[in-house]
């Protein structure tokens, strides 16, 4: 009677333990290796916050599959508690096919800019997360650690897109006790005339996302890449990348989000909605853990001597 008893007990157990699971669900762009590493992070990280992914109801859906209209059929069939987002493209689609979830982004580059969020301080509309960029000071910061004379950094912009951002630019840089010089930029086809008129004022070279100086298109975006890399290390000018793979084309140095620790952030985040706390209490988070690269190489041929140190903190060096 008793062994009845306490197997009735233990299948209710189960029962209430399953229906009241948790549903996390994870949505990214596609199935690329740095989605991928920071989906690790994630579940890793809600493990660590008591949130083990077997104690969950979980999916993770590739959105490049069928243009995400399976994943967006088990969504509206049994919505979660919140959805991880990688990537801006997985990031809208949820947002736009599925308004009334709560998402919780990693991997998306100027989430207000791609109309995500209101600010960084109070995204709104059920969403958060942690943005791709990396902190214009931490930028500044690890210019000035790689190139301890600097005192002039240039940009090329198009100022319809990149108004405000250049503007918190230069507010920061005066911080740093460098001088922003701007040169404003309206077709792609003007990029020689624009770093001409730059070129002999300026000690560094700052590129930043403009899709306007860095087209979409990826053998547009690489011929730019190549044509300013080439000729700021012809005039004896360094260069800071958008990612590392400037880098390995040449770029001096960049500093890139770790994307594994960038999914771990989202999965603390979550963490956090499952204890109950409010997503509208919850700022978008900058990546805490960034990645330096340097070409050696590039230093070098622009007689460039970087700090030792600054060398040995780097992840990647191209010599």
């Amino acid at each position: 009677m008793r062994l009845k008893l306490l197997m009735s007990i233990c299948l209710v157990l189960v029962w209430v333990l399953t229906a009241s699971a948790q549903r996390v669900y994870v949505a990214m762009s596609n199935s690329k290796p740095h989605y991928q590493a920071a989906e690790t992070g994630f579940w890793e990280a809600l493990s660590q916050a008591g949130f083990p992914k077997s104690a969950l109801t979980t999916k993770t859906f590739d959105l490049s599959i069928d243009k995400g209209q399976s994943a967006l059929e088990q969504i509206q069939a049994e919505p979660p508690d919140v959805v991880l987002t990688l990537g801006t493209g997985a990031t809208k689609f949820i947002r736009a096919k599925a308004p009334d979830i709560p998402v919780v982004f990693a991997m998306v580059i100027f989430p207000k800019r791609n109309g995500l969020i209101r600010s960084l301080k109070r995204p709104g509309n059920n969403i958060t997360g942690v943005t791709l960029d990396v902190a214009i000071e931490d930028q500044f910061k690890v210019m000035l650690q790689t190139q301890p004379s600097l005192k002039r950094v240039g940009v090329i912009y198009n100022p319809e897109e990149n108004r405000r951002f250049i503007t918190r630019a230069e507010k920061v840089a005066a911080n740093y006790g460098l001088t922003l010089v701007k040169q404003e930029i309206h077709q792609s086809n003007k990029l020689s005339q624009a770093f001409e008129a730059l070129a002999g004022q300026i000690d560094l070279l700052w590129m930043i996302p403009d899709t306007t100086v860095f087209p979409r298109d990826a053998n547009k975006l690489a011929f730019a890449r190549d044509y300013l890399i080439k000729n700021a290390t012809l005039k004896q000018i360094s260069t800071y990348g958008l990612a590392e793979n400037f880098v390995r084309s040449g770029a001096t140095l960049s500093l890139m989000a770790d994307v594994t620790d960038a999914g771990k952030q989202a999965g603390e985040i979550v963490a956090q909605l499952l204890k109950g706390k409010p997503i509208s209490q919850i700022s978008v988070q900058y990546p805490r853990t960034v990645r330096l690269s340097l070409n050696l190489r590039t230093a070098t041929a622009i007689n460039l001597h970087i700090p030792a140190d600054v060398i040995q903190q780097a992840e990647l060096k191209i010599d």
